[in-house]
């Protein structure tokens, strides 16, 4: 398969509020996840949740994307590699795993900490509480922000002729997302 980076950039307009559970982990970059990283999560949850009273939620179906990789001491050519392993893809602010019952945060928060020490990409441990506190900063910010200059500012008006330095990207999100 191709690489198809477009499955990694931007925000996730689906999964990216808590459905199931009071707690979880939020990507905050796109990246991949493959089986490595899943089964590490994986032992975590069963070694540290005190399955009486909590349950933990995998947030995607099923590594499906292929990865190809070339033996080593190969010369150049001769086609494309086979397919070595698979991955999940995934955007930006989606939730990767929930966590919940009847449990506090305070027993909750060792065993995403542990997870998110796993995973190979920016991440942070959210509440709901935390999400509704993160979205009314982040509009408190663009409402009373005294700079005009902002990044959304100076593309859509391309100062200093910075527009034939940006992608198309830069025109979409003006620089949240990479």
């Amino acid at each position: 398969m191709m690489k198809d980076v477009h499955q990694m950039r931007g925000p996730e307009l689906i999964q990216n509020k808590l459905q199931y559970g009071d707690y979880g982990i939020q990507a905050v970059t796109g990246g991949r996840i493959n089986h490595k990283v899943s089964e590490a999560v994986r032992t975590i949850v069963i070694k540290q949740m005190d399955e009486k009273n909590m349950f933990a939620v995998w947030r995607f179906s099923h590594l499906w994307q292929s990865v190809t990789k070339k033996g080593q001491g190969q010369r150049m050519g001769g086609g494309k590699g086979s397919i070595d392993h698979y991955v999940f893809p995934f955007r930006a602010e989606r939730i990767i795993l929930e966590m919940g019952g009847h449990c506090e945060f305070v027993e909750v928060y060792p065993v995403l900490k542990a997870i998110q020490k796993e995973l190979p990409f920016l991440s942070r441990i959210v509440t709901h509480e935390k999400m509704a506190q993160r979205e009314e900063q982040e509009k408190f910010t663009e409402e009373n922000n005294l700079n005009i200059f902002t990044f959304k500012f100076c593309a859509q008006n391309n100062i200093l002729g910075c527009q034939k330095f940006l992608n198309r990207y830069d025109n979409m999100w003006y620089g949240k997302y990479r």
